[in-house]
């Protein structure tokens, strides 16, 4: 089957720069939610590493491609998840080189979801 083209991504301002940190993908709380196939990312961080889950109550089954790209839009490291989310489902990228990174998703399952990211050293 043929997919169609992904949306526009998202950023939102609750993300400031050369800080250690958390917020919601897509934001700026935990109420916004993305569809199916959409993409949302945070803005970028002066940092080497990044965590995350899906938030939702535990019969909720997150599907979905994660990202993190350097500035230019270059991605530097991805994977895809597929999981129940919540604090027992905790990812992380690992320690990466220092630079700035923004973190990204693009939703695969049916239906609205959101995650709580941060991000650290």
């Amino acid at each position: 089957m043929k997919a169609g083209r992904p949306s526009l991504a998202q950023a939102f301002s609750s993300f400031s720069p050369l800080d250690h940190g958390s917020g919601w993908v897509p934001g700026p709380t935990s109420n916004e939610k993305i569809g199916q196939g959409v993409y949302s990312w945070t803005t970028y961080k002066y940092t080497n590493r990044w965590g995350w889950y899906g938030w939702g109550p535990d019969t909720m089954w997150f599907y979905y491609t994660w990202y993190v790209q350097k500035p230019g839009n270059i991605t530097k490291l991805y994977g895809t998840i597929s999981d129940w989310g919540g604090l027992n489902y905790t990812h992380d990228t690992g320690i990466m080189t220092w630079n700035n990174h923004r973190w990204g998703i693009q939703n695969h399952a049916n239906g609205p979801r959101n995650w709580a990211v941060f991000w650290y050293d």
